[in-house]
């Protein structure tokens, strides 16, 4: 079993097509092992890039090449790009992508770690020596969702 997921306190925006969000945000993995991937803070065009949704819907978005847009992930996501977000759910709820690093949060593996790496983690640092970004893609068995905060806030 794999357990991991994302923390933010920022509010989500509907069908933004772009990230958005503040560096309030983390990446964690509770089992095989605990890990805790940070936040890295924006650096001029690099990073900054915390949370993601799409939901496939049309949005008045201008753009000077409309396929641009057609090609965008379709879901919710932290961190990545817009086309391959670092922890992604697709917009069904059937698939999950996970990569092992971005510009956005501390490199960590999310999900199974690659055979090489040995299953180590340090539960509150994500440097694991990896030497390029690994992507797998898992089928969600189960997805939990939690939203706190007063009316406001939940609405």
């Amino acid at each position: 079993v794999v357990t991991f997921g994302a923390y933010t306190a920022s509010k989500w925006e509907k069908n933004k097509r772009d990230f958005f969000g503040t560096s309030d945000c983390f990446l964690f993995q509770l089992a095989p092992t605990l890990c805790v991937m940070k936040s890295l803070p924006k650096m001029g065009t690099r990073g900054g890039h915390y949370m993601y949704f799409n939901n496939g819907m049309s949005t008045n978005i201008h753009s000077g090449n409309p396929s641009k847009k057609d090609d965008l992930a379709k879901g919710l996501g932290f961190g990545g790009t817009v086309r391959h977000p670092r922890l992604f759910v697709d917009i069904h709820l059937e698939e999950c992508r996970v990569s092992s690093q971005d510009t956005s949060f501390e490199e960590g593996h999310l999900g199974l770690p690659p055979s090489t790496n040995n299953g180590d983690c340090d539960p509150f640092s994500s440097s694991s020596g990896f030497a390029s970004s690994t992507t797998s893609t898992l089928h969600i068995d189960s997805l939990e969702v939690y939203a706190v905060g007063d009316e406001d806030t939940l609405r």
